[in-house]
C-alpha cells in the first residue's frame, strides 16, 4: 500500500492538508504572510499537477520544501 503510486492531485491534496496541521515542522521555515499557488496542466483546467508556495521573500517550488514529523513531545 505504501508503495502503491498516487496520481499529482491526491499528492498535491496531501501536501495542502500537511502544510496546514501542527502535524508538520516545514523546511525552509516560512516567515512572514504566504498563499499557496496551484499549478495546473493543462492551464485554465481543472486537473492540479503541482504546488508553490509563494512568500514575500519570492516563490518556493514543492521540491525545494520538506516536511518533518514533528515530535509530539515538543508541542
Amino acid at each position: 500500500m505504501l508503495s502503491s503510486p498516487i496520481k499529482n492531485g491526491e499528492a498535491v491534496k496531501l501536501i495542502t492538508q500537511a502544510l496546514g496541521s501542527d502535524d508538520f515542522l516545514i523546511e525552509p521555515e516560512i516567515v512572514g504572510p504566504s498563499h499557496i499557488a496551484y499549478v495546473y496542466d493543462p492551464p485554465e483546467s481543472l486537473h492540479v499537477v503541482d504546488i508553490v508556495i509563494e512568500t514575500t521573500q519570492g516563490k518556493l517550488a514543492s521540491r525545494d520544501i520538506r516536511l518533518r514529523l514533528q515530535d509530539p513531545k515538543a508541542v
